[in-house]
């Protein structure tokens, strides 16, 4: 395998992991709106949401990170 593909294979791979980062952001945005609009009402799944968004973020970000 040359250098060039595998360079070429990391930066795709940082790329894909700035892509999941703004459809996790976009995943954050749409969730506030569903809860602002009364979409989800019940508290303990709005409840399981936000644990949800509140520990994969920073996941996310340290991943990321790591991977520089």
């Amino acid at each position: 395998m040359n250098w060039m593909c595998i360079s070429w294979q990391k930066s795709f791979r940082k790329l894909f992991y700035r892509y999941a980062r703004g459809s996790f952001e976009e995943t954050k945005a749409w969730l506030r709106k569903l809860i602002r609009r009364r979409v989800i009402q019940d508290e303990g799944e709005i409840f399981q949401y936000t644990h949800l968004i509140d520990t994969l973020g920073p996941k996310l970000n340290a991943f990321i990170k790591s991977t520089k």
